[in-house]
């Protein structure tokens, strides 16, 4: 749990019920929790428990921590709404470390008014109200082939845009600026390397034994391919950037499927 965001909750009149389910380190080994909708699927991870318990109306609203997609995710998978802000405007302080480069902290909540309301009253200390207003231009990227596309998702994105074009949405389709084979090797070089020396520095030993055999090459890794894909992401995101500069807003899908069955959290490679 975010200790700080915790604090600021309650502090605000918030009932903190416990610590939610998560997978350990955020790798794909699912953990005890179901899908509330569907007991034969996961809820997705990392942040497993945290879309869980407000799918299930446990709770209203829910923290939970995002190194690469485990916030939308299962949230996505357990239909509700998550949102992972911008890096750093929710405090990381009582999280357990993966990433300094990639660690967020985000919330779930039952719909995108409720999520802004939460996450505002913990950045100003005083929750935020606003008024939802149409976007006029959206920029939607196009999926390249090799991210798989399941449960007739295709048809029901293209059924979405064209609703959008129908509201008079300007609505323009673009790839992705940059291969996404090296946006997901890219992810894992600065994950691991940093996971790697964040374990030895503080002293954890005891992991999993999959994750031990999965940061081993990058025990031992030279700083300068860890340097490389520093220079590598902040090149992706000027492009990005740029790309999106005269748009309202960017559309992509939080997952690109239903949940699958519960061995398999949907972190995928």
């Amino acid at each position: 749990m975010a200790s700080t965001e915790a604090r600021a909750a309650k502090r605000l009149g918030a009932t903190v019920l416990g610590k939610t389910v998560c997978t350990e380190f955020a790798y794909p080994m699912p953990g005890p929790t179901i899908n509330p909708h569907d007991p034969r699927r996961t809820p997705g991870g990392s942040s497993s428990g945290s879309a869980a318990a407000v799918a299930a109306g446990f709770v209203s609203f829910a923290l939970g921590t995002q190194t690469a997609g485990s916030v939308i995710r299962p949230a996505s998978y357990c239909g509700v709404t998550g949102y992972k802000p911008s890096h750093g405007l929710l405090s990381t302080e009582g999280v357990q470390a993966i990433s300094a480069t990639l660690d967020h902290v985000g919330v779930f909540a039952r719909s995108p008014r409720d999520a802004w309301y939460f996450a505002s009253a913990m950045v100003l200390r005083e929750a935020e109200t606003v008024t939802a207003r149409c976007p006029c231009r959206l920029l939607v990227l196009r999926l390249p082939a090799e991210i798989p596309q399941e449960d007739g998702y295709p048809e029901l994105f293209h059924e979405l845009v064209a609703a959008l074009r129908r509201e008079g949405i300007s609505v323009e389709t673009v790839d992705l600026p940059f291969p996404v084979a090296d946006f997901a090797k890219l992810q894992k070089e600065l994950c691991y390397w940093e996971l790697a020396r964040i374990l030895r520095i503080a002293g954890l030993v005891r992991v999993m034994p999959e994750l031990e055999t999965l940061l081993q090459p990058y025990r031992d890794m030279d700083i300068a391919p860890y340097a490389a894909a520093c220079w590598r992401r902040l090149a992706h995101q000027t492009t990005f950037e740029t790309l999106a500069a005269d748009c309202d807003a960017v559309l992509m899908p939080a997952a690109t499927g239903a949940a699958p069955p519960r061995e398999d959290t949907g972190m995928r490679s």
